[in-house]
């Protein structure tokens, strides 16, 4: 984010958002790499128990096919025969001795091969504890999960959200493992806000003990919307998973519906505000910041912490207040393009195309969080250049983080790449970084390949502005994304390095930087140091 006298650096992204069998057969996204995704999405196959009456079979039916309709027909069930050889689900409402009801409902989030078996189950049960209500919504639920949405109340950060009271979840196993958080090893969530509409979310009756509730609800709207659709949140996610359009999904964050507060006796008026299903994460916080300084909206202030936020940009002084005068004193109109966003734990760093006047430049803000709220922040910020000699500019390319299973292993390929190559300066050891020549580069200035690496490298040693690194600073990560901050020099000029890579199948495949000189100390309007 800029000091006074930068350029502003924002940006926009859409508002996006997570098993357990007995414990771990419910749960947003999977890691759990037992349970991919469909392989063919838009035909997958299924058959009915005729154990289920005409009506109950009907209404399964509807499910499946207004879960298709939400999502524009990008996903869709085919029915098979029992005897078909084709890997396929099996709907039911009893046990795997074909008599005995099930008492509960459930679904694998996802494709469950399990040895020879040429099938899996997905059980809609009647009675009181099962989904059978003669709603379709109830059984909509199902096939979202199945098709690898995971549980929204399940997420890692739910306590934020609702507070569950295990005193009135019902005492038996499959409802006490209905309200596990589930771990970073089984489901990602992250990336997306939680969300009150989803069609995986339990209502608060759900697994509850007679007359009880399972859950209360932390914060505004104070109940969980009934949406007889797919949230927008659950598409987008979906989408994400199956590469369907995401510009057909519904309105975003439930628009429209009444959002009304208990009253003192507990019960909920009619009327109110249009609802907003999704409360910001910490990816949403930045993101409304920044673009605070194209709308000049002061309520994104607030996620900053008043009495802390210490500046790393030289430019500008510590606290938020200098943040809010820069964006009063600007004259000229701001567009702002924020083309990615990612996060590891506390950090939250934005990457971000800004036009201020005349003016282009191509950012990262790096922001850190304690509580909630918005404590530290960095940045560097470039002059746009046009396309480098393989056609790419400093800013298109791929958005959003996969392998989210993997943040880990990517992180410490990049920082040992880092450090090996560009600290250590041992080249020869480049190559095994890379998957052969496949490499592409976003650097203004250098081809695609490891090959162009090569020739850039030695280019800028001939300009006489070789680049050395002298410490690493920063390694996040985000699945397939990494950021590293690095300081050291471009010639004799000492500069920050702030360089994103994005690895695929253990290599690097694709690397953007932004570079920014660090000026004398007698220029800093704070004394935090770049880093």
């Amino acid at each position: 984010m800029p000091g006074i006298t930068d350029v502003p650096i924002i940006l926009v992204i859409a508002c996006v958002t997570g098993i357990s069998s007995s414990p771990s057969r419910l749960k947003t996204i999977n890691v759990q790499t037992q349970f991919p995704r469909w392989p063919n999405p838009s035909a997958i196959p299924y058959y009915i128990d005729p154990a289920y009456t005409p009506v109950e079979q009907a209404l399964i039916k509807a499910a499946m096919q207004k879960v298709s309709d939400d999502m524009s027909g990008c996903v869709g069930f085919t029915p098979v025969a029992p005897t078909s050889t084709d890997f396929k689900v099996k709907i039911t409402p009893v046990q795997i001795d074909g008599t005995t009801p099930e008492q509960f409902c459930y679904s694998y989030p996802g494709m469950y091969k399990e040895g020879t078996k040429t099938e899996q189950r997905l059980v809609l049960s009647r009675g009181t504890t099962g989904c059978f209500d003669g709603n379709v919504r109830s059984l909509m639920k199902y096939f979202a999960v199945l098709l690898g949405k995971r549980n929204e109340h399940q997420r890692a950060d739910r306590d934020l959200f609702i507070t569950v009271d295990n005193a009135a979840v019902q005492a038996n196993e499959l409802s006490k493992s209905a309200y596990r958080l589930y771990t970073a090893t089984e489901a990602y969530s992250g990336a997306f806000p939680y969300d009150y509409c989803s069609i995986t979310h339990n209502k608060p009756t759900e697994f509850a003990s007679p007359g009880g509730k399972s859950f209360t609800v932390n914060k505004a709207p104070f109940f969980i919307p009934a949406l007889p659709r797919l949230s927008n949140t659950d598409c987008q996610l979906i989408s994400l998973m199956y590469r369907c359009d995401r510009t057909k999904c519904a309105p975003l964050d439930c628009a429209g519906l009444p959002a009304p507060k208990p009253s003192v006796n507990g019960t909920l008026p009619t009327g109110g505000a249009p609802l907003s299903c999704t409360i910001p994460n910490q990816k949403q916080k930045v993101l409304q910041l920044l673009k605070a300084f194209e709308t000049r909206d002061v309520q994104p202030f607030a996620y900053v912490n008043p009495n802390k936020y210490i500046q790393h940009n030289l430019d500008a002084a510590d606290g938020i207040g200098n943040v809010q005068a820069s964006v009063a004193s600007l004259t000229d109109a701001v567009r702002v393009n924020t083309v990615r966003i990612f996060q590891d734990g506390d950090y939250v760093w934005a990457h971000t195309e800004y036009q201020f006047g005349i003016d282009i430049v191509i950012a990262i803000d790096m922001f850190r969080f304690e509580n909630g709220l918005i404590v530290e922040h960095w940045d560097n910020i470039q002059s746009t250049a046009g396309p480098n000699p393989s056609g790419h500019t400093m800013i298109d390319g791929p958005t959003l983080a996969l392998d989210w299973q993997l943040t880990e292993q990517n992180k410490a390929l990049v920082k040992e790449f880092y450090q090996t190559v560009l600290v250590n300066g041992d080249v020869s050891q480049m190559a095994r970084f890379y998957a052969g020549d496949a490499l592409i580069q976003h650097n203004p200035s250098v081809a695609d390949g490891l090959s162009g690496l090569q020739k850039g490298m030695a280019a800028f040693v001939a300009a006489g502005t070789p680049i050395r690194i002298a410490a690493i600073h920063h390694v996040l990560g985000e699945g397939s994304f990494v950021l590293v901050t690095a300081d050291g020099t471009f010639g004799s000029e000492p500069t920050a390095f702030y360089d994103l890579f994005r690895v695929e199948k253990g290599k690097i495949a694709e690397h953007w930087d932004v570079l920014q000189a660090i000026p004398p100390q007698s220029q800093w309007k704070n004394q935090n140091g770049k880093f």
